[in-house]
């Protein structure tokens, strides 16, 4: 080979990548395709986890609002009474809750013996639920709701019942021979003192229906009874004012958690919960990161979050004010 063109093959190439530059490209290049699979995923997820939940996520949504807005699509007969309506009853001098929580701070005052109580700021005063009263009569049950800051009375009955069931007390006391309520009663607190935990008393909230079914000489009938009341509900399978509404069983739907005893209906519906409430954190978290992906958008982006925060720990906690009276 000639010496000019062996002297210009033996010089170096001007500009060449050193094999750590190569490397390290090369590493960044493999992390870059790391995160842009990551993100893939994680974008997907999100997706696929919103398409599968969409059915139930509309349900929470018309649940919620059925719950906030009870008069909404109601499915009983609905009734408002203004506070003149309730003259003539003792409804008509019914105390507010200042007044009413003078009273009690005077009783107190009564029995002090030498102490003295004062009540603090009357308009704190308020009631931690609204007042509801149960009322039942010719297989009906009415609910009524009385405002004790308006006076204004709210009744919501249940449609009239069908055919009477024949030889059975519908509506009335069933007394049972040990019954679980008394057992309850008894077995608690011993349960309880083993723990070195002292009851004065013991009752069951929100007691649950025992509920079956019935044969009386060739008539399916459903029976609820009570072990609280022990109070006995008969209706014929097929009355129509026993069916389930559309709105009690959405809002039925919202209201249902927990695991059962017995693998069922009720226990994949537990999983939907659960699944629920992986989705929206899930949600959240994805949903930040793919913002934080368009750098057009972080500073309003950031805005809007930042706002939200201050709103949602102002918000959470003024109910914890509420909450905790």
């Amino acid at each position: 080979m000639p010496e000019t063109l062996r002297t210009t093959f033996d010089q170096p190439v001007v500009g060449s990548v050193s094999p750590v530059e190569l490397s390290r490209s090369a590493s960044r290049s493999h992390a870059r395709v790391r995160y842009n699979v990551t993100l893939k995923l994680v974008r997907r997820v999100h997706m696929y986890f919103g398409l599968f939940l969409t059915p139930w996520v509309f349900l929470y949504g018309v649940s919620a609002f059925l719950f906030n807005h009870p008069d909404a699509f109601a499915d009983r007969e609905l009734r408002t009474l203004e506070r003149s309506e309730t003259a003539g009853t003792s409804l008509e001098a019914m105390p507010d809750a200042p007044a009413l929580a003078a009273r009690v701070v005077e009783a107190l005052n009564a029995r002090a013996g030498g102490r003295s109580y004062r009540l603090h700021n009357s308009d704190y005063a308020t009631l931690s639920r609204p007042l509801t009263v149960t009322a039942t009569g010719r297989g009906r049950e009415h609910a009524v709701r009385y405002d004790f800051d308006s006076g204004a009375v709210t009744i919501r009955s249940t449609p009239p019942a069908g055919r009477s069931p024949q030889g059975l007390p519908d509506g009335e006391i069933l007394r049972l021979e040990d019954p679980p309520r008394e057992r309850l009663a008894r077995g608690v607190p011993v349960l309880l003192s083993r723990l070195g935990i002292e009851t004065d008393g013991v009752s069951i909230r929100n007691p649950p229906d025992l509920v079956f079914d019935l044969d009386a000489e060739g008539e399916r009938l459903r029976v609820a009874y009570n072990i609280q009341t022990e109070r006995l509900s008969v209706r014929p399978v097929d009355d129509p004012a026993g069916r389930l509404s559309n709105r009690r069983f959405l809002t039925g739907l919202h209201l249902a958690f927990g695991y059962p005893s017995r693998p069922g209906a009720r226990w994949l519906w537990a999983v939907v919960v659960d699944m629920m409430a992986a989705a929206m954190v899930v949600w959240g978290g994805s949903g930040l990161l793919m913002w934080w992906q368009m750098k057009s958008l972080r500073r309003w982006g950031a805005v809007a979050l930042a706002a939200s925060v201050v709103a949602a720990t102002c918000l959470a906690l003024a109910m914890h004010a509420v909450l905790s009276r």
